[in-house]
């Protein structure tokens, strides 16, 4: 009986491991021949069918992106949307324009997504895939936050007359502050951010 209850244990854990990673990006990014902002414009206008798609900038850094339909070289086939981050124009010089810099597919929440992006640089490629949760807030922002999986263990100590005192660290920064803002194409909403005159 209890092999049975461990066996059907491990089989959920995973199960869950499989659906957590449902998402495939090779271990570095890859540059779209012929890619320019001309021509992402152009595709975006013939295809595009989600809200999502666009060219945005990044609240952190400036750079320029591009969500378009595709998907990630060697992934399974899918019936499923998926999209492509692709970089347009980057802050960092060694980054072409045309990197894919990550995938997207939509989840079952309305205007939420389930992102890879790598998240290091070595001068010219991106690598180090990590998991994020996109959130279209409206149709000019988009909120990234981070997803932390995995198991985690803590240890907590409480023995007569002895007590241990633990120290964390605070950050009360909101975790959906960062993200992208919408650049085209224009939406009739209000600007995502003034204009000067």
């Amino acid at each position: 009986m209890q092999l049975k209850i461990v066996s059907t244990s491990i089989l959920a854990y995973l199960l869950s491991v499989s659906v957590c990673n449902a998402i495939e990006l090779p271990d570095c990014s890859w540059v779209m021949p012929d890619c320019s902002e001309e021509s992402i414009r152009s595709l975006i206008t013939e295809t595009a069918t989600d809200p999502i798609e666009g060219i945005w900038t990044s609240s952190d850094d400036g750079a320029r992106i591009a969500i378009i339909s595709g998907t990630a070289p060697g992934s399974g086939r899918t019936l499923a949307d998926s999209y492509l981050m692709v970089i347009l124009d980057s802050p960092r010089p060694g980054i072409l324009p045309g990197t894919v810099s990550g995938t997207c597919t939509p989840c079952g929440k309305p205007e939420t997504y389930d992102c890879m992006m790598f998240t290091k640089c070595d001068g010219k490629r991106l690598h180090k895939p990590h998991r994020f949760t996109l959130h279209l807030a409206d149709r000019s922002h988009i909120t990234i936050t981070e997803v932390h999986s995995g198991l985690k263990v803590v240890f907590g100590y409480s023995l007569p007359r002895i007590n241990f005192l633990r120290i964390k660290s605070a950050n009360d920064r909101p975790k959906d502050l960062d993200g992208f803002i919408r650049i085209w194409p224009q939406t009739g909403e209000p600007p995502a951010r003034p204009r000067r005159l």
